[in-house]
């Protein structure tokens, strides 16, 4: 028999590692079974009414499950039984719905978005995200109809809580413009691949500001974004002049081509109406 003391010891130090807003040492929880064969979460979810069953139709139609994460690849639990207990153990890590202030290390369970929420921890956020539980990483991304990352998620009427509505709009439009100049520039690219032209190193430099512009959204601080926007736009107006003067060669050797295609088919037929001509006189 254990003494009292070292059962609520025990006691303690389960619930600490294993409670339903714990994480793991070092922030990290680990990652949950894989799905076998039937996600029975899903199933059991979509039987049940209210928020706790239309969850599972907003979350059909997000990135998360277009790339098969199942509900335990967050929730943590064990999604190959069809039994509700045995579902939720704790040895299994579930995770019901994380406290705010918990939520960036439960999108990173597993190393899922490990890369980003490094940069997010450098951020001026991040404290307040572990403190006050805003903004963290549903604050933009939302729960479960979670999209394909794109910068109109970030909103003004969320970062004017806490900065000043000229600072947010002017902040919002750069990432606008230098948004739609990486896929102006990445669309380029895509062309001139088709025309099996040279893009190799266009296209690793664009990766370099991919990355920059990933690391401003997700760490930024009003002063980081002014000095990176400027540095990320040098590097794109090169980037442009240098994809636009090849997009227009190609265009105008796919013009030659069809010149020549045209003139060579003109030829063809040309010469066949002299051939018919002159057959047609050697039978007369």
């Amino acid at each position: 028999m254990l003494p009292a003391g070292m059962i609520l010891t025990i006691v303690l130090s389960v619930t600490g590692v294993y409670g339903q807003d714990k994480m793991t040492s070092g922030g990290v929880l680990p990652p949950s079974p894989e799905v076998k064969n039937t996600d029975f979460c899903a199933e059991c979810h979509k039987t049940q009414r209210g928020k706790t069953g239309i969850v599972v139709s907003i979350w059909s139609g997000s990135i998360h499950a277009k790339n098969n994460g199942s509900c335990n690849r967050c929730h943590g639990g064990n999604p190959n039984t069809n039994d509700v207990i045995k579902a939720k153990l704790p040895q299994d890590f579930y995770i019901g719905t994380p406290a705010k202030t918990n939520m960036v290390e439960f999108c990173g369970r597993g190393g899922c978005h490990r890369p980003t929420i490094r940069v997010f921890a450098e951020s001026p956020h991040y404290e307040s995200a572990r403190k006050q539980g805003e903004p963290n990483c549903v604050s933009c991304h939302g729960s479960h109809n979670v999209q394909t990352p794109a910068v109109n998620i970030i909103s003004e009427e969320g970062c004017a809580r806490c900065h000043p509505v000229n600072t947010v709009k002017k902040i919002i439009q750069s990432l606008v413009v230098i948004n739609d100049d990486i896929a102006a520039i990445q669309s380029s690219i895509t062309y001139l691949q088709r025309k099996n032209a040279e893009t190799g190193d266009i296209a690793a430099e664009l990766i370099d500001v991919k990355t920059i512009f990933h690391r401003v959204v997700h760490g930024f601080s009003s002063e980081d974004v002014q000095f990176r926007r400027k540095e990320i736009e040098i590097t794109l107006r090169s980037l442009k002049n240098k994809i636009e003067t090849r997009v227009l060669i190609a265009r105008r050797l796919e013009m030659l081509y069809f010149i020549s295609a045209f003139l060579s088919f003109g030829l063809i037929v040309l010469f066949s109406i002299y051939a018919l001509r002159m057959y047609s006189r050697r039978k007369k």
